[in-house]
């Protein structure tokens, strides 16, 4: 469903109960304004201090896990400036996406399976994954240099 306010407000909700807020001054400057109270809290073994890494030491961390149709699992990576994170996730059935929301509160990207960031802010990025379509049994890759 799509609808477009008075106050230039766009809401993009999707079948799996998502939604995508964005708000404009003039069509040029369309962008997302990420809800990040729709998302719960991320879980405490989904927390991930990657702070210490460099490309001499990384650090790569594997998810195999599963999600429930309408759930998001949300991981937490803690970044510090002048690293780079990527990010890809798979799934046997090409069910599962991913959002990246900055530690600022900005959605980086939207529905992605893969994504490479040099951060500008220090923090907390999130990694929301959920499925497209269903239930989705993913392996998620997040290698931090």
């Amino acid at each position: 469903m799509i609808d477009i306010g008075a106050d230039k407000t766009l809401t993009i909700s999707g079948p799996d109960r998502t939604t995508q807020h964005f708000a404009w001054t003039s069509l040029d400057d369309l962008e997302p304004q990420f809800d990040s109270s729709a998302v719960a809290p991320a879980e405490p073994d989904r927390r991930i201090d990657a702070t210490t890494a460099t490309s001499d030491q990384p650090i790569e961390i594997l998810r195999s896990t599963a999600v429930v149709r309408g759930d998001r699992d949300v991981y937490m990576v803690d970044l510090s400036d002048g690293q780079t994170m990527s990010v890809s996730i798979t799934s046997l059935e090409d069910n599962a996406v991913f959002d990246i929301v900055s530690a600022a509160g900005q959605l980086l990207v939207s529905e992605s399976t893969t994504f490479e960031i040099s951060p500008a802010q220090t923090g907390e990025h999130q990694i929301v994954v959920g499925g497209v379509r269903g239930n989705a049994t993913y392996d998620l890759m997040i290698h931090v240099r």
